[in-house]
């Protein structure tokens, strides 16, 4: 009987087992199974979140506190791509797109991405400059799908438009290849970035370091308590040289004397620290464009304009410097030995161009018959015939010249063929050629008209306005070769400053005191009784050198279809403070380069912007073109050529 009992007992007990394994594997079975998507999203819903916060951007300053940006607030449309329901997504998609009429394909493809992206914290910008009864919407739109916010961003805003477009630069959305390399540096696919000019030279001190939040939230994406917290770290603001008086007036003196031209450049430089004082490159453009999505037909204007307003002809165009680069000539020559203060060599005109033979082969042509010049008056009245003696050498007349390897040495040495180092992206290195370069690059020999040719600043040679701005500056002081800059100062957010700029002094040139001061005299007489008159200053002592290099299509009389006007100098003369540097595509040195750097140098001696020049080119100085004419031996053109300037 107690047999019996136990053996129910256990029967019963091992039904009751099963029953409830049974019931359990049909409740695991239920919400494993049948409701899991269910129970998966709900705990997504209760989880832990972590949001990025970023500093303000750094404010940009003139050398007297001006400030040259602002951060306007604005209101910005963000989108989770994470905290989409899968189920919601067309729901999302179409209740964005009524509200902000951004099209439903853009926002399921910016929702895919992101989810495919495997970042749960990533947010896209979707809408900037939203309006504030939208931003009100966004919000009601959050309290049911946490992946829709609004967040108040900053719209980058640039006070003097487009004075300094070409310095400053602008900000823009990051694109896909620049996420690619940034997002380790903790950058999102809807941070902006520096694009162009300082503000993509300082990107990283102008950004600042990001901050984050890590909290854990519900399912209508309120914060249920807070993990962790690291504020974001004050960006830096950078005062620069720029004097913005002076900006304004170089500026100005550009636009009303543009005359044909599509480009001109004028940039002064303290000789002394190498600070730049102002740089304008003509034309240039408004950076409030790209910040303006209601301004696309402008910026489309800018892309189309032939006058390429966004590339900065002042670091990054380089061009032949004609006869400005006798400087370098002149001073390699009196180093080496090969002229001295008193070398006397004849222009006729021209210099007739022998072959190894010593038969004729072509005369090359001065821009007048300009006699029998010494060193100064050879710089002063620019004779292409004296600098192709320097250069090539003349063998009948026992003449050695530099040679185009000694040449391209010192001019390296000057700082040509490499960027000057200023503090902008983008800076051109230019051209120095010699005959291994021609022969890798052009597949022909050097020959001596390559030596003459590149004496006079012609040929193959390309120089930056901003090189030929340095190696004036380096000769007004004393060899010293500083780097032009464009940032005086960096600050902190209250304003204080914390660091300088130390790397001032770029080097040495290999030249004696006495040769630089003989440049600086020549130069001087340039002014008073050569090519460069039209830069004469009421009441200071300017140096200077013109040049007019030609270019284009070679004409039937051996000048050329256009040319392009320099002037470079530096003033007081017995004191140098500035130097300066002006070009005019299309123009003259003496004819347009010069008056330009004359009224610019007068307002910034004498704060004068309605002087005329207080002298003309001498009446003896004629201003003719250069070129090559081929002529019998002895031969002398009967007509001199006419064109621009030196």
């Amino acid at each position: 009987m107690g047999n019996s009992r136990r053996k129910r007992n256990l029967w019963l007990f091992r039904v009751t087992v099963l029953v409830l394994f049974g019931i359990l594997l049909v409740q695991l079975f239920r919400m494993q199974i049948i409701q899991g998507a269910s129970y998966d999203q709900r705990a997504r819903e209760n989880r832990i979140i972590t949001r990025i916060t970023l500093p303000q951007r750094g404010i940009i300053f003139s050398r007297d506190g001006t400030p040259l940006v602002a951060n306007e607030p604005v209101y910005s449309a963000i989108l989770v791509p994470s905290e989409i329901p899968l189920a919601e997504e067309d729901d999302v998609a179409l209740a964005l797109e009524q509200l902000l009429t951004v099209p439903r394909g853009m926002l399921k493809q910016i929702i895919a991405d992101g989810k495919a992206s495997f970042n749960d914290y990533d947010s896209r910008t979707i809408a900037d400059n939203v309006s504030r009864d939208a931003a009100l919407m966004l919000r009601q739109l959050h309290t049911r799908w946490p992946g829709v916010d609004v967040v108040v961003s900053a719209r980058r805003f640039y006070t003097q438009g487009s004075l300094l477009g070409n310095i400053l630069g602008y900000v823009g959305p990051v694109t896909a290849e620049e996420y690619a390399d940034l997002k380790s540096n903790g950058y999102r696919v809807s941070d902006k970035i520096g694009k162009t000019g300082l503000e993509s030279q300082y990107e990283t001190l102008l950004r600042g370091e990001i901050g984050y939040t890590q909290s854990e939230v519900d399912g209508s994406g309120n914060e249920v308590r807070r993990l962790r917290e690291q504020a974001p770290q004050s960006a830096h603001g950078i005062v620069l040289t720029i004097d913005l008086d002076l900006q304004r007036q170089v500026d100005k003196v550009l636009q009303e004397n543009k005359g044909k031209s599509k480009n001109l450049v004028a940039i002064i430089m303290d000789v002394r620290t190498g600070e730049i004082l102002a740089m304008s490159s003509f034309p240039s453009y408004d950076p409030n464009v790209f910040g303006d999505p209601k301004r696309s037909k402008d910026i489309q204007a800018l892309l189309d304009d032939p006058g390429r307003p966004m590339f900065n002809h002042a670091t990054a165009g380089a061009y032949p410097p004609g006869s400005i680069f006798k400087q370098v000539t002149g001073l390699a020559a009196l180093q080496e030995g090969i002229a001295k203060p008193d070398t006397k060599i004849e222009s006729k005109g021209y210099l007739q161009v022998l072959n190894d033979r010593n038969e004729f082969v072509t005369n090359m042509l001065d821009w007048s018959r300009l006699g029998v010049l010494d060193f100064a008056h050879a710089v002063a009245l620019s004779s292409d015939v004296y600098f192709y003696y320097l250069a090539g050498g003349y063998r009948p007349a026992n003449f050695p010249g530099l040679g185009p390897d000694r040449l391209a040495q010192y001019s390296r040495a000057f700082g040509l063929g490499a960027p000057t180092g200023i503090d902008l992206p983008d800076e051109s290195e230019g051209l120095v050629p010699d005959p291994r370069w021609k022969e890798r690059v052009v597949g022909e020999p050097w020959v001596l008209g390559d030596s003459y040719n590149f004496g006079i600043g012609q040929g193959f040679l390309l120089t930056t306005p901003i090189q030929m701005l340095a190696v004036t500056a380096a000769i007004a002081n004393d060899g010293v070769r500083m780097r032009p800059h464009l940032v005086r100062q960096i600050v902190d957010d209250k304003r204080r400053v914390v660091a300088e700029p130390v790397e001032r002094v770029r080097g040495y040139l290999p030249l004696s005191a006495e040769n630089l001061k003989l440049m600086r005299d020549a130069m001087r007489l340039a002014i008073t009784a050569g090519t460069a008159s039209p830069a004469t200053v009421r009441g200071v002592a300017v140096a200077g050198k013109t040049g007019t290099a030609e270019f284009g299509r070679q004409l039937p009389d051996g000048t050329y279809e256009t040319t392009h006007g320099w002037f470079t100098g530096f003033a007081p003369a017995e004191n140098p403070q500035i130097a300066i540097v002006t070009f005019v595509e299309h123009g003259g040195g003496n004819q347009e380069a010069a008056p330009l750097a004359q009224k610019i140098l007068n307002y910034y001696f004498n704060r004068d912007t309605g002087v005329e020049p207080v002298s003309t080119p001498r009446a003896d100085v004629r201003i003719e073109r250069r070129g090559q004419l081929e002529l019998g031996p002895g031969d002398v053109p009967s007509t001199p050529s006419t064109g621009a300037g030196r």
